[in-house]
């Protein structure tokens, strides 16, 4: 990656195309009076658009530089700058915007629109000194304590815009796929509630920054009115577009309130018909997964690539039998609904890393452990994980806790249950599920059997979409508390006669998924969860479904748009 790319990256660059920034502009500014407030304006598509739109509304093309503000941190964003504004006379700052104040801009006042596309940074990668800024905003601002620290670098830039706005005033932000999935984006939209009279948010389908090496889902977030004292009358409106050119038109509906109001969650963007199927069926014969499993991340080793190994690298080490676990590294080693010893013999066999050196089984360790053991650099001794164990600890890590099963952390095609016939262990990148014993002496294989059915039906499926949310290139992912609610169609009460059905259905799911044939795996399953229902309705039912989680999927993953 170029140093140049690198750096866009690290600091969450993603400059907004043009037709972009015209479109939501076109909107946002109404008024010749008005002010904009351009806090990252980066590669200036935001100001271009602005300057234009004071132009159209009849601002005169040498007075429009009074009318528009910005700040960045990056000195390449003022390079920008000087082809649209070679004297910025104290209008844009370069600063980072978490640390200005609007005083510092020669305004005459807050501004009447803040605009732009804050800089997309997870928690995870924010360098030491965009936390010490976000931290240090979020000490000294009235949310201190509604806002999580590890949220995203985007939360504290669009917080901190309202404290720049007049009263009546616009906001309009690009804004990255979390603002929907991720559970610190709930506390955000929460705020923006209260400080708006009404609030439209459209997700866009096509990806907007695939030239930008990512594939982030975009989010426009209009709010209009703005209210220096918080009020809960705010009306929320969500709506899909496959592509930017539809915006124009979604907003011209919202205007005329011809948009139904909605709670922003991604239940929202299917089809009215699809949430009346759902619906009905959630409210019968269903159970959360949660209420089955216990569901837990995988173990912690700290470093992967150290304590995991495959046959021919545990014989050079020398390392005795009784320090050797077996270990799950990746789900999508699983195949079917059970993975079993027969399945990890030929993973082992094909040279799998799939072996971790497990100094908890023994409170002896040999030499050979010890020479093995010293080898792992010093400087990484350093991180966190191994600081908490202590020095002497520092490799221990297993909890001997083997799972009933598994669960993906992330996946593209939708979760699978596996059943763990081999009774091995998983790393964090998949989920450990411990089966509930509440439902009756002898019954935990057919329960298990009956979940790992049921989750591969099209209505669970669409659950866990819901229920999940969209990370990197449109993957999806479940923290343990998000899978806990996928909901699944499920028999309490066993019948004789159901025992064999399970039996025979999960056999044939087990094998249709070994072969890699999904689709005939996932007709098994709805014609199993739906059986009470007669043919034809049924058939019905789960071309409606289909629909939703078509829709769900497209919206979340670019491979869908390409064709």
């Amino acid at each position: 990656m170029s140093s140049e790319k690198t750096k866009k990256k690290t600091h969450g660059i993603f400059y907004t195309p043009d037709n972009v920034a015209s479109l939501l502009c076109k909107w946002a500014i109404q008024s010749p009076s008005d002010t904009v407030l351009e806090p990252s304006f980066g590669g200036c598509g935001f100001l271009r658009a602005t300057n234009s739109r004071f132009i159209e509304i009849g601002v005169d093309e040498s007075e429009t530089f009074q009318r528009i503000f910005g700040s960045d941190i990056d000195s390449t964003a003022f390079g920008h700058l000087k082809k649209i504004f070679p004297y910025s006379n104290g209008h844009f700052i370069q600063s980072d915007f978490l640390g200005l104040r609007f005083e510092e801009f020669p305004s005459l006042g807050k501004f009447s629109i803040v605009i732009g596309n804050p800089p997309y940074v997870s928690h995870h990668n924010m360098l030491p000194e965009q936390k010490k800024a976000a931290w240090a905003w979020l000490e000294n601002s009235p949310y201190n304590t509604q806002i999580d620290k590890r949220s995203s670098l985007w939360v504290y830039f669009v917080l901190h815009g309202l404290s720049f706005l007049k009263e009546g005033g616009r906001i309009v932000w690009v804004l990255p796929g979390s603002f929907l999935h991720a559970d610190y984006a709930n506390q955000v939209r929460n705020i923006l509630q209260q400080k708006f009279k009404r609030i439209l948010s459209i997700v866009v389908g096509s990806r907007l920054f695939l030239n930008d090496d990512t594939e982030e889902i975009s989010i426009f977030l209009l709010g209009d009115g703005y209210l220096p004292v918080s009020s809960e009358s705010c009306k929320t409106s969500f709506a899909f577009a496959s592509s930017p050119q539809e915006v124009p038109q979604i907003i011209d509906r919202w205007e005329k309130d011809q948009i139904e109001t909605h709670t922003m969650s991604l239940a929202s963007l299917l089809p009215s018909s699809t949430q009346v199927v759902y619906q009905k069926i959630a409210s019968n014969n269903t159970i959360a997964l949660g209420n089955l499993f216990d569901i837990r991340i995988g173990i912690v080793s700290g470093a992967n690539d150290f304590f995991i190994m495959n046959q021919e690298e545990w014989k050079k080490h020398h390392l005795p039998k009784s320090f050797e676990s077996y270990i799950l590294t990746r789900f999508k080693d699983t195949n079917g609904l059970e993975f079993t010893e027969k399945d990890l013999q030929t993973m082992l066999d094909a040279g799998g890393r799939n072996i971790l050196l497990d100094t908890n089984r023994s409170i002896k360790t040999p030499q050979t452990v010890n020479n093995f053991l010293n080898q792992f650099p010093i400087e990484r001794l350093q991180a966190t994980t191994f600081k908490r164990r202590g020095s002497k600890s520092w490799h221990q890590f297993n909890d001997q806790k083997i799972p009933d099963a598994f669960l993906p952390y992330m996946n593209n095609n939708g979760p699978r249950i596996v059943i763990n016939k081999a009774k091995v262990i998983s790393t964090n990148s998949v989920h450990r599920l411990y089966y509930i014993k509440k439902h009756g002496h002898g019954a935990k294989g057919l329960v298990m059997k009956q979940a790992a059915i049921s989750l591969l039906s099209t209505f669970s499926q669409l659950s866990a979409e819901m229920e999940g949310r969209v990370y990197g290139a449109g993957v999806l992912k479940h923290e343990p508390s998000e899978a806990k609610n996928i909901k699944l169609v499920f028999k309490r009460n066993i019948e004789p006669n159901d025992l064999k059905n399970i039996n025979d259905v999960f056999k044939k799911i087990n094998q249709k998924l070994r072969e890699g044939k999904f689709q005939e795996a996932q007709e098994l399953s709805d014609d199993f969860v739906l059986s009470d229902i007669p043919v034809k309705e049924r058939n019905k039912i789960i071309e409606e479904l289909q629909r939703g989680l078509t829709l769900m999927r497209v919206n979340r993953s670019p491979k869908s748009w390409k064709g």
